[in-house]
């Protein structure tokens, strides 16, 4: 009788734990699916649009209205040197895509929410190499419409995509342009690590891969990129409730209080 009850007990708490395991993930109105799988085992893929600029200082936010003309920044680094500029790579933009679903339908976001993203930080060299030392970028989500369009339009705009609740705070460890790209625009992969925001724990790894292209138009000395577009995956798991945690603790000291009294009779 004592074993039954025990396995009862058991399999109760194994229950309470498995009602933390859900097939869909929902964090701060971002509604995925961990079980979704790509040919590279990726669960969470995203796909955005932004729109990048160089600017002349570094704030730790993207700032729309320091956009510095791209001949400026192509000339002092054809002018040589050695070491940094004191130009910084800085962009914003949107993700409109999680695993196959449109912000416009089938939704990954709640309705009246938008997931937007700003990075920066990024210090550009005369040999046109870029220091990711004090590289940045945050994920946000927040409730302004429209708060995005590509390209970015105005300050304002850029200032309310980041905005919000930071979903994913991440640094950037690795920032490669790809062969036949330059400052002024191309491919580029790179490695971003989350180190914080409310979506931090669902993330593991907490590496991420960023893929993306944008460019500028260097015969109007342009100041913003085009419309760029992009890519940035990783791999989540289903992270059990709080309150099935606290549950589950409790069924396991009355395990604890139960060996007691076997012990005292």
């Amino acid at each position: 009788m004592k074993t039954t009850t025990k396995l009862k007990l058991i399999g109760a708490i194994s229950m309470i734990a498995l009602s933390g395991t859900a097939s869909a993930l929902s964090v701060s109105h971002v509604n995925w699916d961990p079980n979704y799988i790509d040919s590279t085992d990726h669960d969470f893929l995203s796909e955005f649009k932004f729109t990048q600029w160089y600017s002349a200082s570094d704030t730790g936010s993207a700032v729309f209205n320091n956009g510095v003309a791209i001949n400026t920044v192509t000339s002092t680094v054809a002018g040589g040197g050695v070491g940094a500029t004191g130009f910084y790579l800085e962009g914003v933009g949107e993700i409109d895509r999680v695993n196959g679903g449109f912000s416009s339908g089938p939704a990954f976001m709640d309705a009246g929410y938008e997931l937007t993203f700003a990075f920066g930080g990024i210090s550009l060299n005369f040999d046109s190499t870029y220091d990711t030392t004090n590289a940045w970028a945050r994920i946000y989500v927040n409730d302004l419409t429209p708060n995005y369009t590509t390209p970015a339009g105005s300050g304002a705009e850029v200032d309310a995509a980041q905005t919000g609740t930071v979903w994913l705070d991440l640094v950037i460890d690795s920032l490669i342009f790809n062969t036949g790209s330059n400052i002024q625009g191309g491919s580029v992969s790179a490695t971003l690590r989350a180190v914080g925001g409310t979506a931090y724990s669902y993330f593991d790894p907490k590496t991420l891969e960023y893929n993306s292209s944008a460019f500028f138009n260097t015969t109007a000395n342009d100041k913003y990129s085009n419309g760029g577009n992009g890519q940035l995956n990783g791999n989540t798991v289903t992270v059990p409730e709080p309150e099935s945690l606290a549950l589950l603790g409790i069924g396991l000291l009355g395990l604890a209080g139960q060996r007691k009294l076997k012990a005292r009779a």
